[in-house]
């Protein structure tokens, strides 16, 4: 096997071994209201506490609009917005990082003709790029780790990645606000 193919099999296969240890670790003690009485109970530190919650859960392919939606009923109003916005930063942040130390840079050395052509766009307009993906996937994990995997530099991906999740951003912020009433009566 390619050098190119290890590193994405490596890659494949510490994600699903971080998968299963997390599961075992945590179990289901990963609940909203478990969430929201350790937070309260953390003050400040309750912030770095969800981020972490957050870094774990994206590891886990737990979607990032759900992360997002807990974040704006546990915080509301600016420190929601706050808190949400860090908590998007660490969630795309992490799965590229992980991408980049396990895989590296393995699809700039890709020979497929599609995928080069395809690539260039990337390199060329890297933002652009970036905000037209994230308002298509936006912030699916197969799209942080193909961009990890990318040549792309650290600051187009935050930069591109920042701007395009702000509409479903802003979406989730209202939706979430205007039926916290519901929700939280749905959750007990």
């Amino acid at each position: 096997m390619k050098k190119v193919h290890l590193r994405i099999l490596l890659l494949v296969i510490v994600t699903i071994a971080l998968m299963v240890i997390a599961k075992l670790i945590f179990g289901d003690t990963l609940t909203y209201h478990n969430l929201q009485g350790m937070l309260h109970d953390a003050g400040i530190w309750g912030v770095g506490i969800f981020l972490a919650v957050c870094m774990v859960s994206s590891l886990l392919h737990i979607p990032a609009f759900v992360l997002l939606c807990i974040c704006f009923l546990i915080y509301s109003g600016w420190m929601g917005v706050l808190v949400g916005i860090a908590a998007a930063f660490v969630i795309f942040t992490t799965h590229f990082f992980f991408a980049r130390l396990i895989g590296g840079n393995a699809l700039a050395n890709v020979k497929h003709p599609y995928l080069i052509k395809k690539l260039n766009s990337l390199d060329h307009q890297p933002v652009k790029s970036i905000m037209l993906l994230r308002l298509v996937f936006f912030m699916a994990p197969i799209l942080n780790f193909t961009l990890g995997l990318s040549s792309i530099r650290f600051s187009d991906f935050i930069i591109g990645s920042l701007l395009g999740i702000s509409i479903h951003f802003t979406v989730i912020f209202l939706l979430v606000n205007f039926s916290r009433e519901m929700v939280m009566n749905w959750l007990g």
